[in-house]
């Protein structure tokens, strides 16, 4: 569910993006895992965003800096974190 959630809400190509379908997918994962797996929450917030909806991005995201565990790279959790506050969606570089 994840994989397929990030796909939809990352992907360079609009003709695949959906931020609907990866939302609902995403919000499935993140129940799943009781909010405890920051990819997960990740990825949540990449959906929102490509749904334009940054304020919750935001806020997801920076849900999912906080249950990072020990030595998980902070690095790009903050880039997305900075795109969502600049009302950017994130996009996969092919």
């Amino acid at each position: 569910m994840n994989n397929l959630a990030w796909f939809l809400a990352t992907c360079n190509d609009p003709a695949i993006r959906d931020g609907a379908s990866a939302i609902n997918l995403a919000e499935k994962a993140v129940a799943a895992t009781n909010r405890k797996e920051p990819n997960y929450l990740d990825t949540l917030a990449a959906a929102w965003a490509e749904a334009g909806q940054f304020a919750k991005a935001v806020t997801i995201q920076k849900e999912a800096m906080a249950v990072l565990r020990d030595g998980e790279s902070r690095e790009d959790y903050a880039s997305r974190l900075k795109l969502y506050e600049s009302n950017k969606p994130y996009r996969v570089s092919e």
